[in-house]
């Protein structure tokens, strides 16, 4: 129900949108864009919710190197570490991991400073960690922060610049992949997401 009504309204907007510009209609233009980009979020969760195909050999630590890298050439300071042993391929689903990788990353951003990723090998799991030095997320609400368009600052949801689906969609994407997502503090501040894919 969820894609189908975020579908149906997209069409809509698509329409209107030319006769706004035409018109100069800034600031309704703004609010169809935000619109937009809503539900661009709602089909996304919607997607994350079914089960990825875990048919390919996802190299962790390619993938990470990229992430950083594109993030490091549009000016954010993040910071990678991996281990001096190569990190094995794991059968995943490299388009789904990576969505919810860089929607962590955008949280450490958006919501911190300094954020850093790292990787890791153990017996049975590959364990990827991303960590920032922002004002992080009180304990009691660490789990809130996972359901879809909840945030802890409700002027930044109306706003429209901060939905608060990019943890949920991240944390649905790993479910679908089989792998768990989990947020610790920071110490002094900030947050620690843990993810944790099997081998």
């Amino acid at each position: 129900m969820l894609r189908a009504l975020g579908h149906d309204l997209r069409t809509y907007l698509t329409r209107f949108q030319p006769k706004l510009h035409n018109q100069g209609v800034e600031t309704l233009d703004q609010a169809i864009q935000r619109m937009d980009q809503m539900l661009g979020n709602c089909l996304a969760l919607a997607k994350s919710g079914q089960n990825a195909q875990l048919s390919e050999r996802v190299d962790i630590g390619a993938l990470l190197q990229r992430i950083t890298k594109e993030a490091q050439e549009t000016g954010d300071h993040v910071t990678l570490s991996l281990p001096n042993e190569p990190i094995q391929p794991i059968t995943s689903n490299e388009r789904s991991l990576e969505q919810a990788l860089q929607n962590l990353l955008q949280n450490a951003k958006q919501h911190g400073s300094d954020p850093k990723i790292e990787a890791f090998s153990k017996t049975s799991e590959i364990v990827i960690r991303v960590t920032d030095r922002g004002p992080g997320i009180p304990r009691d609400q660490m789990q809130q922060v996972l359901q879809p368009f909840e945030t802890l600052n409700k002027a930044r949801t109306v706003s429209g610049k901060h939905q608060g689906l990019g943890l949920a969609i991240a944390h649905s994407i790993v479910k679908s992949i089989g792998g768990t997502l989990a947020f610790s503090s920071n110490q002094p501040t900030g947050l620690i997401v843990t993810l944790r894919l099997p081998r």
